[in-house]
């Protein structure tokens, strides 16, 4: 390649040799995330059936349960690996789990409930 270049003490020319560019390193392959899922479960608690379950199967990882409600002041939420949560709407449950079936049951006061689940499928 060849330049010119000129000012008010002259002009001048300069060659110079191309270079090639680098290679560009492939990009950084990720494992795929995993899939989750999101299943939402209602009821309601009444003095007959203080008490509801729901079980449900999953991947490995992290999963979060959320126990929304109204007009009681406080709920339970049970995991059957062991992990509770209780108090007003929302009570949150989160759990690193292993892939297997796991039972939510939900306790407490007369109200009706929904549980939603978001987890990895197995």
């Amino acid at each position: 390649m060849t330049g010119t270049a000129a000012n008010n003490a002259g002009r001048g020319i300069a060659a110079s040799t191309p270079t090639q560019l680098g290679t560009v390193a492939p990009a950084l392959q990720l494992p795929p995330a995993p899939s989750t899922q999101t299943v939402t479960f209602s009821g309601s608690l009444t003095p007959k059936a203080p008490r509801r379950t729901f079980s449900l199967t999953v991947g490995a990882g992290s999963a979060r349960a959320e126990l929304a409600f109204a007009k009681c002041t406080a709920l339970t939420l049970g995991l059957s690996n062991g992990t509770t949560a209780s108090g007003p709407s929302v009570v949150t449950l989160d759990a690193t789990l292993v892939a297997g079936t796991y039972t939510y049951t939900v306790s407490g006061g007369r109200c009706s409930f929904t549980l939603t689940v978001t987890a990895p499928t197995s």
